[in-house]
């Protein structure tokens, strides 16, 4: 935390305790209870950046079969993109994907029902590991606004 978010809740935490003092032991739990809460706030806010500051690499089949497409949706690149397809023993390494970005990788065969096991670093060398099964691109399409458990 910087030095104002500590100077605000170091602020709380003596109005807390003068108002517990003076006012009421009601008066200063409710300013407790802010404290905490603003606490909880600023620890959420300095690292966030850090949960959701990493690439993350979809794979899928492109229309003819033959086509394999990694989708970078995170928030960084990724590099040194070593994927393999399992049991179709094929291997392939790509350079680096920026953020939002394609790449597509032709395997020159069709490809069936594979498992992909696809490791990569972000820009700061930090290691990844991901395994997915193939899907054709339609049954793979990133949307965010799309709901974990279907209602309907």
């Amino acid at each position: 935390m910087n030095f104002n978010q500590l100077l605000v809740l170091v602020l709380c935490l003596i109005v807390s305790i003068i108002s517990s003092v003076i006012v009421s032991i009601y008066a200063g739990a409710i300013c407790l209870v802010i404290t905490v809460t603003l606490a909880i706030c600023f620890y959420i806010y300095n690292s966030a950046g850090k949960a959701i500051d990493k690439p993350i690499l979809l794979i899928s089949i492109d229309e003819n079969g033959k086509t394999l497409l990694l989708h970078n949706i995170g928030n960084r690149g990724a590099e040194n993109i070593r994927t393999s397809l399992v049991p179709a023993n094929v291997e392939f390494t790509i350079r680096s994907i920026p953020q939002d970005s394609l790449a597509k990788h032709e395997t020159g065969s069709l490809l069936g029902k594979n498992r992909a096991i696809i490791r990569y670093e972000d820009e700061d060398g930090k290691e990844y590991f991901h395994k997915q099964d193939l899907v054709f691109r339609d049954e793979c399409e990133y949307d965010p606004t799309k709901p974990m458990i279907q209602l309907f």
